[in-house]
């Protein structure tokens, strides 16, 4: 059991791996942007996409929600404008899915059957961006995930770290599988105990306390939403001087 928080491996999460993740979450909203033909600066995207994950706090798909409305508001349609969010989204859980069933190939066929659910959600995913954006921004969302997945994982990977809790880099692609799939639900805010206990019930899987993985993915989700709020409000507080100051 962690006995006490470590401040080095904290500090990295705080201070370089969340806003590494408000950086991941503007590409990724530009790229949407992208797929529906509408152009965003990165600054707005960065915004939309921090406004967003403050929004997947409610028990509604809340980010969905605002990037979509966000489209719309630039002229992209609302079925075109929905449709490339949803598309995003399971490409996001696909991608999981993918690098987790990898990352426990050793348990045999539940990790390959997870792993071709998630190669048929890629291919699925890039099929409806292509059909619509063309392949460049079909195979530029794929590699950003190739970015994204690992980034996640090294967030929960120094989540356990700052638990005192020693958990291989490897290993934390199965609980980013579990955060990823856990934050989709609409059911409870920003499916808060979902991810957690699919995490711990994963957990079990790999001779990983479940207690551990329980408290390792909610600090990571803590920490995340922060991170986007604080965000939110720097861009709230910019944008107030702004005005003020024509």
């Amino acid at each position: 059991e962690p006995s006490s928080i470590a401040i080095e491996p904290l500090l990295a999460l705080l201070l370089l791996l969340a806003p590494a993740s408000l950086v991941y979450g503007g590409v990724n909203m530009w790229l949407t942007a992208k797929a529906t033909k509408v152009d965003l600066s990165f600054a707005t995207s960065m915004k939309i996409a921090a406004f967003a994950q403050s929004a997947e706090v409610l028990p509604l798909p809340g980010g969905a929600i605002v990037r979509t409305a966000a489209l719309m508001r630039e002229g992209a349609s609302t079925s075109h404008s929905a449709s490339q969010v949803l598309a995003s989204g399971i490409m996001w859980i696909a991608c999981a899915a993918t690098a987790a069933g990898a990352s426990v190939s050793e348990l045999g066929w539940p990790a390959w059957i997870l792993s071709a659910a998630g190669i048929a959600g890629i291919l699925g995913a890039m099929g409806w961006i292509t059909y619509f954006a063309g392949m460049k921004i079909a195979v530029l969302s794929f590699l950003l995930r190739t970015v994204g997945i690992p980034l996640a994982a090294s967030r929960l990977y120094f989540s356990f770290a700052a638990l005192n809790l020693a958990v291989g880099l490897r290993d934390t692609f199965l609980f980013s599988f579990a955060s990823i799939a856990g934050s989709a639900s609409s059911i409870a805010p920003a499916g808060l105990g979902i991810s957690e206990g699919f995490a711990a019930l994963l957990a079990t899987m790999i001779a990983i306390a479940p207690a551990a993985a329980f408290l390792a993915v909610g600090l990571d989700r803590f920490v995340g939403f922060a991170a986007s709020v604080l965000a939110s409000l720097a861009f709230l507080v910019t944008a107030s001087a702004k005005e003020r100051a024509v």
